[in-house]
């Protein structure tokens, strides 16, 4: 995880997952990720936030940059699949005032 192993790397990512998210109120998954930056500024090497990053990037409909060491009940895709879902219908419900799509 880029964010406790690299954080060169984990700033880019940071950054992606705070853009993704301005305007949202995904209030956990932003308090996760800033969770995820202090911990990556505190130089912990942990596996409990693995999936942060993961996730802002599921949330994008981006590739994975490197095998994610997160442990999933489900294939990436399809992790991937739901979270980008569940942004696209979020937005859509900010938007226009309904959960139908």
């Amino acid at each position: 995880m880029n964010a406790f192993t690299d954080p060169a790397a984990a700033d880019d990512e940071l950054r992606l997952a705070e853009q993704l998210l301005t305007g949202l109120d995904l209030r956990i998954t932003t308090f996760t990720t800033r969770i995820t930056a202090l911990a990556r500024n505190a130089g912990r090497v942990s596996g409990d936030f693995a999936y942060s990053m993961d996730i802002a990037h599921f949330m994008a409909g981006r590739p994975l940059p490197q095998p994610s060491p997160a442990r999933r009940l489900d294939t990436a895709n399809a992790v991937s699949d739901r979270w980008h879902t569940l942004v696209t219908v979020r937005r859509y419900h900010l938007t226009t005032g309904s959960l139908c799509g």
